[in-house]
């Protein structure tokens, strides 16, 4: 969460510097939240800021892990260079349907 203080603090709004307080539990369904419910903080300039933010964080760990893979599969006759744009379309995929908007 340090990445998200320091995100904020360049933003000029260091009370930013937090997750979401109104997500409710890992259990909840989007629309029974604060923050994604109709209406919700997801819209508001936090919510957009932190948005922008947790999607860069999540973009980051992807490159991250594919490295990786190049790097372990590097030499072998395993295909390692996977398609970006499939990869972060199966996440986007996979984030809808188990949050049920799928």
């Amino acid at each position: 969460m340090n990445s998200l203080k320091e995100a904020a603090e360049v933003r000029g709004h260091s009370f930013w510097g937090r997750g979401p307080d109104n997500t409710e539990t890992y259990n909840s369904t989007p629309h029974g939240t604060g923050f994604f419910r109709d209406g919700g903080d997801y819209d508001s300039y936090y919510g957009r800021f932190f948005l922008n933010w947790y999607s860069r964080v999540l973009i980051d760990h992807g490159d991250r892990v594919l490295a990786m893979a190049n790097l372990a599969f590097e030499g072998t006759c395993i295909a390692a260079k996977v398609n970006k744009a499939l990869l972060m379309g199966l996440v986007h995929y996979i984030i809808l349907y188990f949050s049920g908007l799928c």
